[in-house]
């Protein structure tokens, strides 16, 4: 009995996950129509930041060499957060959701060119699969004007942001050897927010942004992207890992495009298009040998990156 509640138990924290987490692109376009990317990006670290501030009283961090490699390396996850801020202001947050699935095929391919991973038939299917589904998605304005096909621009920023987050992924692996998962979020608000400040300055200076004339929902938005995905997603995402296994949360992977899909038609009346579907599927077979191919280690190492 006790290991059936468990296992309901994880498959809560993973549907809840999947919800809160597909929510995000969406509600991070709801901003976005009242915000620029720059000031989105900084009021979104200043959440994140005030969310981990208490932790930093428990996970004091010393400032040293490590510390120093730690902020070069959590920059291209801040570079991350301002691309995909630009890029889902032009496309879709449908299509931006889709595309981050080849999130473990990118993550694999750089693994094995800047850490010698091993790469086995299966996962060279599943790179391969992965990028022409991607690619697939990334053309369709070309090919296509209807406006659920995206915005060509739009959806190169959201493969450059893919990029960015995944070299992140790869990079910050070594990271873990001197600090903990919770020490790198702190580092990481704390360079987000340093690193958007001059920015922002410069742009509400310049452009005239009007950071308190922002509607209700906006703010709202933000609190979402800054807070509750920070607390509730990858508290829910860990939870999942550890109770369940690497393969069970794998599945979050999977189900959030679909929960972004249903977010992203209700509050903002996307649809998706043939082409969007068949690139998505094919990206999904590619995501799908990768994680199959892994070993369980190897599942656990890509499932703490997403």
């Amino acid at each position: 009995m006790k290991n059936l509640n468990d296992r309901s138990i994880v498959y809560l924290a993973i549907f809840t996950a999947v919800i809160v987490g597909g929510a995000a692109p969406v509600f991070a376009k709801i901003a976005l129509k009242e915000t620029s990317p720059a000031l989105f990006t900084f009021l979104r670290a200043c959440l994140s930041t005030l969310v981990v501030l208490p932790f930093l009283i428990k996970y004091r961090i010393k400032l040293d060499k490590n510390l120093i490699k730690t902020i070069l390396v959590t920059l291209f996850l801040t570079a991350n957060f301002l691309i995909f801020a630009y890029g889902v202001r032009l496309t879709t947050a449908s299509i931006s959701q889709i595309i981050y699935v080849i999130s473990p095929v990118v993550i694999a391919g750089l693994s094995y060119l800047i850490l010698n991973e091993r790469v086995n038939s299966k996962k060279v299917l599943g790179i391969i699969l992965g990028f022409i589904g991607a690619g697939v998605i990334v053309i369709l304005p070309v090919l296509n004007s209807n406006p659920f096909s995206g915005n060509l621009i739009g959806n190169l920023l959201i493969m450059l942001a893919v990029l960015t987050f995944s070299l992140y992924s790869v990079l910050s692996k070594k990271l873990h050897i001197n600090f903990s998962p919770i020490q790198i979020v702190i580092v990481l608000s704390f360079t987000t927010l340093f690193a958007m400040a001059p920015l922002t300055l410069y742009e509400v200076l310049t452009s005239g942004t009007k950071i308190f004339n922002i509607s209700r929902l906006a703010l709202f938005s933000i609190f979402y992207v800054g807070a509750i995905m920070t607390v509730a997603y990858y508290t829910l995402h860990q939870y999942a890992i550890k109770h369940g296994s690497p393969l069970a949360a794998s599945t979050i992977v999977y189900l959030q495009p679909v929960a972004t899909f249903v977010w992203a038609a209700v509050l903002l009346g996307e649809g998706l298009t043939p082409g969007v579907i068949v690139g998505g599927t094919i990206a999904f077979l590619g995501t799908y040998f990768i994680i199959n191919a892994s070993s369980k280690k190897e599942i656990i190492d890509i499932e703490q990156k997403l």
